[in-house]
């Protein structure tokens, strides 16, 4: 007896097939991938096909937006190691002036809902920048970061108060923290829910969150700008949000968002040319406004 497939499963292949290159639509695998589909952010079960990377396919929640990059291993991967600390303190260099800017943007609006002092965590505070910066404005601050490599470049004055191993491995009292932070970490988790109930669970009553990750509708994923596709389309970035997603997810959680915005970091604060520089900033202004900024950003407290 010959058994036809479901009309679930035919409305998904042809969905595949139409939204999928041509040189992809004969992959065998997205049909099978997507028949399995539930999305991470609202549960939904159906997606769209919105671009491929090698191997692997980015597919799009028809309800929420959410873009999933799949298949997704089964378990866990080890959290991202540093292997070349010279490249590294390299890249930080460089980096560096846009980051200390953007800390010092981010703790002026934390003050705004939950001054110092007050407890702060940091879930994935990798070698510690921004948490030594929460240090030095006055807050008692904790961090959550397994990766030994960032571990190693954690500065000594707040090394005690962070925790060596994942969010859900650290046993952290109900209602704790006025102030948690989470800086482009959700897109790394295989499960992000596991994440936003942990956080919701330590957050105080009236606390207040700052989550923070790349935006999948930014302009440079739309222009296809290399340098944002090589560092945020790839293998462990496997969900990708944009501000609608974002906001669909944390409403299941249970979490209320006080505010979402778009925003390029640090644009044109750093040019040589001062009209340059307002002209950038200006420019990131208005495409944050639109929605197109390269990250999404949420402030979020208890419902």
């Amino acid at each position: 007896m010959i058994t036809r497939p479901s009309a679930r499963m035919r409305t998904l292949k042809a969905v595949a097939a139409s939204t999928m290159p041509t040189d992809y639509a004969n992959n065998k695998s997205v049909p099978a991938v997507l028949g399995s589909f539930r999305c991470s952010g609202c549960l939904h079960d159906a997606a769209r096909v919105a671009m491929h990377r090698s191997e692997y396919f980015v597919a799009r929640c028809v309800r929420c937006d959410l873009a999933h990059f799949l298949p997704r291993p089964q378990v866990e991967q080890e959290a991202h190691q540093l292997q070349d600390l010279g490249s590294y303190e390299l890249d930080m260099k460089r980096l560096r002036p846009g980051l200390d800017y953007h800390s010092m943007k981010l703790l002026h609006l934390l003050g705004r809902y939950c001054p110092p002092p007050g407890k702060l965590l940091e879930i994935g505070c990798a070698t510690g920048l921004f948490l030594n910066d929460a240090h030095a404005a006055g807050y008692s601050v904790t961090g959550i970061e397994p990766a030994a490599g960032h571990r190693e470049l954690i500065p000594s004055q707040i090394a005690s108060s962070v925790f060596l191993r994942k969010l859900e491995d650290v046993e952290l009292p109900d209602s704790t923290f006025d102030v948690i932070v989470a800086i482009q970490l959700i897109e790394h988790l295989l499960d992000p829910t596991v994440f936003a109930e942990q956080l919701k669970r330590v957050l105080k009553p009236g606390g207040i969150a700052y989550v923070e990750t790349p935006n999948f509708d930014c302009v440079s994923r739309r222009l296809q700008v290399a340098s944002w596709m090589k560092q945020n389309i790839f293998p462990g970035h496997w969900h990708l949000f944009n501000p609608r997603s974002m906001a669909a997810f944390c409403d299941r959680i249970g979490l209320r968002v006080v505010r979402r915005w778009t925003f390029f970091k640090a644009l044109g604060i750093h040019s040589r040319s001062a009209s340059l520089g307002r002209s950038l900033v200006a420019l990131d202004y208005t495409l944050g406004r639109m929605g197109m900024g390269n990250n999404v950003a949420v402030l979020i407290t208890k419902n």
